[in-house]
């Protein structure tokens, strides 16, 4: 897609023109914002199929006499809806190294047309072009780098939460607590929304807001939830909880010295559960697996490598000398969760 710089190497000058709509392409997902999907896309065709399109779209020029549409895809989309044959431009070359991204973006944020997700999807693509946060805010005075940060974090979360971002479910004060969480486990950011949007389990219960997930996100999704709503990851494990040992992976050795044990108690192996207990999380914490809360109250344990070796800490060489690290859990089996 050929464009240059210099206006009067095209003979364009911004000026106000006519031209047919088959001379335009448009570059699929150039635009950040899907016109088709807005809510005021079958309005926007009734106008133009009534007065015509009155104000024109930006367009750069291509190869062979063609233009590539720059900003106004919605009036593009309903011109052709409306049945219109030509439609009002303005032909403005375009910076080689951004592709006319910039254009595109400015002119969505000043009619306030995009999303928050939309928006970073845009700064991505200049990304993408090999621009930096910096020479984003350059080239968009008005959009401070921090804006420009804070949107492009979004796209670091999960599909499903930049849906519910997009849609105004999930605000925009949540997105630095949520996208913390996803840099501990990608599965963390979803526990953390569902326990806001679930609402409060019982009428009596205090709701976890997003105020809370903002102030304390390790704390929010360390609550007592054992149910779908509030599950845990496989491999992350809360601080304070009991875990059945037939969850972890033991070593031969260990799985010798456990039986012993057993056989010492009169118990099944099965029988035993693990703790992890502050020293546990202080050992998890050496390793860089473990995560604390602001409060300090809560810990998450990461890994499923590392709980094993964790545990086989609590299973000991002198069976009858270390029974309090380990506790008896229910019987029976088939509770494979945790306990408190």
């Amino acid at each position: 897609m050929a464009t240059t710089t210099d206006p009067r190497a095209t003979g364009t000058d911004d000026a106000l023109r006519m031209i047919p709509l088959d001379a335009i392409d448009v570059v699929e997902e150039f635009n950040p914002r899907d016109a088709r999907d807005a809510e005021d896309f079958a309005p926007l065709v009734a106008t133009v199929r009534e007065y015509g399109v009155l104000q024109p779209v930006l367009v750069a020029p291509a190869e062979d006499g063609r233009f590539w549409l720059i900003a106004g895809e919605g009036r593009y989309r309903a011109a052709i809806e409306a049945g219109d044959k030509e439609i009002p431009v303005r032909v403005r070359p375009v910076d080689d190294e951004t592709g006319g991204v910039e254009l595109a973006l400015i002119e969505n944020l000043v009619r306030e047309r995009l999303d928050p997700v939309a928006e970073a999807r845009g700064y991505q693509a200049l990304i993408d072009r090999g621009l930096n946060v910096r020479g984003i805010a350059r080239r968009l005075p008005k959009v401070p780098q921090k804006r420009i940060s804070e949107r492009l974090a979004i796209l670091k979360l999960p599909g499903e939460l930049q849906a519910q971002i997009a849609e105004g479910a999930i605000p925009l004060q949540a997105v630095k607590a949520l996208t913390a969480l996803a840099k501990i486990h990608r599965e963390l950011p979803a526990v953390a929304a569902r326990k806001v949007l679930a609402g409060p389990r019982e009428q009596w219960d205090e709701p976890t807001t997003w105020a809370d997930l903002a102030a304390d996100p390790i704390t929010v999704v360390s609550a007592d939830y054992e149910d779908e709503v509030g599950q845990l990851p496989a491999d992350v494990l809360e601080s304070g909880c009991s875990y059945p040992i037939e969850r972890f992976s033991l070593t031969e050795d260990a799985t010798r010295d456990l039986a012993e044990l057993a056989q010492l108690l009169g118990i099944e192996s099965q029988a035993f559960a693990v703790r992890f207990d502050n020293d546990l999380v202080e050992q998890a914490l050496a390793l860089k697996a473990a995560y604390k809360s602001k409060d300090g109250w809560h810990a998450l344990i990461v890994g499923r490598d590392v709980a094993d070796q964790l545990v086989h800490c609590r299973v000991p060489e002198d069976p009858a000398g270390q029974r309090e690290g380990l506790t008896r859990a229910q019987r029976a089996r088939g509770g494979g969760g945790r306990h408190r």
